[in-house]
């Protein structure tokens, strides 16, 4: 800018071109206007660093005009210098409370104008250098805070996307992946206590932390402790960070959960069901002897899991208060709905908990790839085959259908314990025979004649040796040979035997 510019607000004409001379002199570039109307309509379109108001004006005098620049953020902070005539000391001290900076006189003392003119442009110009500056550098840090951050397209194994809003130019929430090894991701998602510039160098430090002791020789809450221990040496008093970690086996799709002091990790199972998975656990960053204790879930494929700050729940109350009703509106979002328009729907659906924003935002979801085998089922009047992949959350579906179907063609005498048996029959063959293998089926078939009622379930496991359990001896000691599930099937007067492998059981029972 070549000259700093000056808007001249009177209604006197004398009075514009008496100040603009003096000003112009003086190497400034003024634009004068005749209303407070055409001030207001001047300053919208263009810049100025300092504003000269006349206090007495006909339709709008200089205290209305002033109430409205104050409340226009772009010219909020140009310096007001009102002009004044014979209004009285009460004038002054009204202008200075609606924000004007300084006051001169009519008549006009050239050398006064300037002076007041000069330091006030002087000082508005040093205040904006400054703001500018920081801007600069807290943009520099959070720039460089985005850069660690992963994106999705940086590691298309972890099935993730984030949403990430910050609430300042340096953020306090954090998220990190980490490819632990021997087929495992860990799922990082923290909170640094407060909002000062210096956690955002934190988190360079936290993400080296995590990436060196989440390892293939630690188990998660092992990691979790490492890094407390560390975190314990770099944060000053006051500061400290909460946190959820969860790692996947990617074999196995078990997913371990460790919390500090952290809002619990969310599961949305296929069928509907939503889990709170991981609570408690101390904060990183404060206690040496610091307590951390892992949550196991199993998951299939198409389950989605979510780690969150409390920015996302927190309003009024304190974050627990809304994590059921998170849970709650989580379960009517559309099951196979895409990731970026899940976080997008789950934002805008949690603004009517928090409110306005108050704090950061961090939300990171992650699916389990793959796809559940479809039932397969086979009927005939009097005889029913279904085969299920073995999952367990699954088996009271396939209980229900066997059991209705033999209920309508068959008298049995104790229906209630039909259904306990077939539940603990199908679920032994999912848990003990296949290991929850989902490749692994379970085949059951349901016979009716007419005077008796025939199940058979086989699983594809390695079956066990019921002929030399020890103390078995023709089905006579039944909790030799399995326990709980045999017991359960004599108790409801079922006869059982197996095949020679031990991985099919036959249960039969007269009605």
């Amino acid at each position: 800018m070549s000259a700093y510019r000056v808007l001249i607000v009177d209604d006197m004409l004398v009075n514009l071109k008496i100040l603009e001379n003096i000003l112009k002199t003086a190497g400034y570039e003024t634009v004068s206007v005749n209303s407070g109307k055409k001030a207001l309509e001047m300053v919208a379109v263009e810049e100025f660093q300092c504003i000269l108001l006349d206090i007495v004006m006909p339709e709008m005098d200089g205290f209305e005009v002033i109430t409205h620049l104050k409340e226009m953020p772009s010219v909020s902070d140009i310096p007001v210098i009102f002009i004044t005539g014979e209004e009285g000391p009460e004038a002054t001290v009204r202008g200075f409370e609606a924000g004007a900076v300084d006051y001169i006189t009519k008549p006009f003392h050239p050398h006064e104008v300037r002076v007041r003119v000069k330091s006030h442009i002087r000082l508005f110009t040093t205040i904006q250098s400054l703001a500018n500056a920081q801007a600069e550098t807290l943009k520099q840090i959070n720039n460089a805070q985005n850069a660690l951050l992963k994106k999705p397209e940086d590691f298309p194994e972890a099935n993730f996307s984030v949403y990430y809003c910050s609430l300042h130019a340096a953020g306090g929430d954090i998220y990190d992946i980490v490819e632990v090894g021997d087929n495992r991701i860990g799922y990082f998602v923290g909170d640094f206590a407060g909002h000062q510039i210096s956690t955002g160098f934190l988190t360079s430090s936290v993400k080296a932390l995590l990436h060196q002791n989440c390892n293939g020789m630690n188990t998660p809450s092992q990691s979790m402790r490492m890094v407390n221990s560390v975190l314990c040496e770099l944060m000053k008093p006051g500061q400290y960070l909460t946190g959820c970690y969860a790692e996947l086996n990617c074999k196995t799709n078990e997913l371990t959960v460790v919390n500090m002091g952290h809002p619990p990790l969310i599961v949305i199972q296929v069928g509907g069901r939503v889990l709170e998975v991981g609570r408690g656990g101390d904060v990183l960053g404060v206690f040496e002897d610091a307590f951390y204790r892992e949550d196991h879930i199993k998951l299939l494929p198409g389950d989605r899991f979510i780690l969150y700050t409390d920015g996302l729940i927190e309003g009024t109350s304190v974050w627990s208060a809304y994590t059921r009703p998170l849970r709650l509106k989580i379960a009517n979002y559309p099951l196979l709905q895409d990731r970026d328009q899940f976080l997008e729907q789950l934002v805008l659906d949690t603004e009517k908990f928090r409110g306005e924003v108050t704090d950061d935002i961090m939300v990171l979801i992650a699916d389990i790839p793959g796809e559940i085998p479809d039932v397969e089922r086979e009927e005939s009047p009097f005889c029913l085959t279904i085969r299920f992949p073995s999952v367990v959350r699954f088996t009271s579906a396939i209980v229900t259908d066997v059991y209705n179907w033999i209920l309508l063609r068959a008298e049995v005498k104790d229906s209630y314990g039909l259904k306990l048996v077939l539940n603990e029959a199908f679920s032994n063959a999912a848990i003990h025979g296949n290991g929850e293998i989902i490749s692994k089926w379970v085949t059951v078939r349901a016979e009716v004649d007419s005077t008796i009622v025939k199940v058979t379930i086989e699983d594809q496991g390695k079956g066990f040796d019921w002929r030399n359990r020890s103390n078995y001896s023709d089905m006579g000691d039944v909790k030799a040979v399995h326990g709980r599930g045999l017991s359960l099937f004599k108790a409801y007067g079922f006869s059982v035997s197996y095949n020679d492998k031990g991985n099919c059981v036959i249960l039969e029972q007269n009605y």
